[in-house]
């Protein structure tokens, strides 16, 4: 049971930062291609 819960564990939180990873580097791509998110979300 305790092995479970833990795989479980690791498993939820390795998807949670592989997630935040590929989401800072679609900014920075974005960033790069002139795409600027805060600058069109502050014109709104």
């Amino acid at each position: 049971m305790a092995r479970q819960l833990t795989y479980t564990i690791a498993d939820v939180s390795s998807k949670v930062i592989y997630g935040v990873l590929l989401g800072k580097v679609s900014i920075i791509l974005s960033k790069s291609e002139g795409y600027d998110y805060e600058k069109l979300s502050s014109t709104n």
